[in-house]
């Protein structure tokens, strides 16, 4: 393959910087620009700061923006899938441009939540690869179609864990089209140095004798903010010393959700012990002001790499046992599960930690030594390259 460079199109349903774009920036930044040339779609009908693009412009690479009729919950109502259609109607024509105009060889979506870049690569008979990074768990109905559909329409499927592929349910003639390529994080880009988190906890008025616990992530019905601030009530009655974190943004629109949540802080008298703060950029220093992580996600997920971020930051991690977590964790070594949907259990096993430093300090070992040997950068990339290469020499 040397000597030639080959065109490899990624279409992004977003222009932000949480777990999936990371995971795609991470992809882009590995290859070899003197074998692959990455050009990557993002999406126009929401206003994102473009922090996604930032980065990707650093490195050289060709954006373009469209309208692409992304699968989002708001537009999940008559007049908004009425708008996603038309919108998706357009990205195929646009799409089907790009691809020819720029000769690309490989057209790889990042999440189920773009159907444009699987539908403009069949118009134009190029191959399709298709990263599943969410389980869909309603409305059934698109469920259903999409594990129909994805397998029909791909020559790749690819899921971050073995329980979303599982979900997917691949039917037997498809099944040699399914691979499982876990996310991966350059883990020494979070040391176990708590330097780093000291002006955090700082900024945010928690002593060093005080334990924070907190989470990062979108803010959404789905990611578990509800549960956490649930958790926390318990928590501080047990632990008034005890400290909260919630760090994210939600998406434009949805500014309602961040209201309800910080109302439902109030109604529980935990204004004065839960900071809130926007998305930041410096996951490394939260993660060290961190001393205890929680994912108390509302439904499955595929594998946050916000998880294995606060692992490889020698974090004890909390988590629903459910989904991808329980692929990562490693019960009682490298993280504690419990049942989902429990603040009770959850707020239990936390309190655990905080009476045991030790017990903290031996699960956060033992969770970076898990990234570093199952969910590191190399491995990812290596995987990534293996696909790449079968494809186009196929």
């Amino acid at each position: 393959m040397m000597g030639t460079t080959h065109t490899i199109l990624y279409i992004n349903p977003n222009n932000s910087l949480y777990g999936s774009d990371v995971s795609l920036l991470a992809i882009i930044r590995s290859l070899d620009q003197r074998i692959y040339r990455p050009i990557v779609v993002l999406p126009c009908d929401l206003p994102y700061p473009g922090i996604l693009e930032a980065q990707l412009d650093s490195l050289g690479v060709k954006t373009y923006h469209i309208r692409m009729g992304v699968l989002r919950g708001r537009y999940l109502n008559p007049i908004g899938l009425l708008r996603t259609f038309f919108d998706l109607i357009s990205a195929l024509f646009t799409l089907a441009h790009i691809i020819r105009s720029e000769s690309v060889d490989v057209v790889h979506s990042n999440t189920l939540s773009v159907l444009c870049g699987a539908i403009a690569c069949a118009f134009c008979r190029k191959k399709h690869i298709w990263q599943v990074q969410e389980f869909i768990v309603r409305p059934k109905v698109l469920y259903h179609f999409m594990s129909w559909f994805v397998p029909r329409i791909s020559a790749r499927v690819v899921t971050i864990s073995h329980s979303l592929m599982d979900h997917l349910k691949p039917e037997p003639q498809y099944l040699r089209k399914y691979s499982v390529i876990y996310n991966g994080i350059d883990v020494a880009l979070f040391s176990t140095n708590p330097e780093p988190g000291i002006p955090v906890r700082q900024a945010w008025g928690v002593r060093g004798d005080q334990v924070l616990i907190g989470m990062l992530g979108r803010v959404s019905a789905n990611k578990g903010q509800r549960l956490f601030i649930d958790v926390a009530a318990r928590i501080a009655k047990m632990y008034p010393q005890a400290r909260f974190a919630i760090v994210g943004d939600v998406f434009p629109g949805f500014e309602s959700i961040l209201v309800d949540l910080k109302e439902r802080c109030t109604q529980y008298g935990l204004d004065q012990v839960v900071t809130w703060s926007p998305f930041r950029t410096d996951a490394y220093a939260v993660m060290q002001a961190l001393d205890i992580y929680i994912m108390p996600s509302a439904i499955p997920e595929g594998l946050g790499l916000v998880v294995l971020e606060a692992m490889a930051s020698g974090k004890p991690v909390v988590g629903n046992a459910r989904g991808g977590y329980t692929e990562a964790i490693e019960q009682g070594r490298s993280g504690i599960l419990v049942e989902p949907d429990n603040p009770e259990k959850m707020a239990t096993a936390i309190g655990q930690l905080i009476d045991s430093p030790e017990e903290r300090t031996r699960i956060g070992k033992h969770a970076r030594e898990r990234v570093m040997s199952a969910f590191n950068l190399t491995t990812m990339v290596s995987a990534w390259l293996e696909i790449y290469t079968s494809l186009l020499a196929s």
